[in-house]
């Protein structure tokens, strides 16, 4: 739907309903909340909306699915993308004039869709350090291992391990060439001198 001004979400039955299903996510996994909380008045990750065509790295990231997996890997998140824009449009109907900031890891692995189907799209790429932010992620996907899976956590998290190492190693080499084809259009922002620099 349109976006109605903020003032006005609470008059939403979707807006409630949206509350109480974050509360219940962090009733079931209660360290999530600490490690990634989510309220429903504020931005949350966009691949939300993009795991509606169901080509989607999230539908793998609370469960264990490797045929689904392996068949995500070889797929074009184009239409995904092209839904992700139509919903964009829909949703900033109100405000046409008005430019979005939008916030998702996984664009790295689709910046050549994304500049596609946004061709004035800037992104910031943000660089952390690999063998500290690959085991945070992972840390925080296991948090919803008790709610998708019962047993084999450690089987699970060797696995989880292993394929976000290979997905996000994959995902910067492919980002790399493409930004290559689009000077100007990826801003580097790097992890560490942002946390030192932002108390300056």
């Amino acid at each position: 739907m349109p976006r109605p001004p903020i003032e006005t979400w609470s008059d939403y039955a979707a807006f409630h309903k949206t509350a109480a299903i974050l509360e219940a996510r962090y009733q079931a996994a209660p360290a999530k909340r600490a490690a990634h909380h989510v309220v429903a008045e504020e931005v949350d990750e966009c691949c939300l909306v993009l795991r509606q065509g169901f080509v989607s790295n999230l539908w793998t990231c609370g469960w264990s699915a490797a045929t689904y997996d392996a068949w995500w890997q070889c797929q074009s998140e184009e239409a995904s993308y092209r839904h992700y824009y139509r919903c964009m449009q829909l949703i900033g109907s109100n405000e046409p004039q008005r430019r979005w900031l939008l916030k998702n890891p996984g664009h790295i692995d689709n910046l050549d869709v994304l500049f596609a189907i946004f061709p004035d799209a800037k992104v910031i790429q943000t660089h952390r350090d690999p063998a500290r932010a690959v085991p945070s992620l992972c840390a925080l996907l296991m948090q919803l291992h008790p709610i998708m899976e019962e047993g084999r956590y450690e089987q699970r998290a060797h696995n989880m391990l292993a394929r976000e190492v290979a997905k996000w190693a994959r995902a910067v080499r492919k980002a790399q060439s493409v930004r290559l084809a689009h000077p100007g259009q990826v801003l580097d922002v790097i992890h560490g001198d942002f946390h030192r620099n932002r108390w300056r």
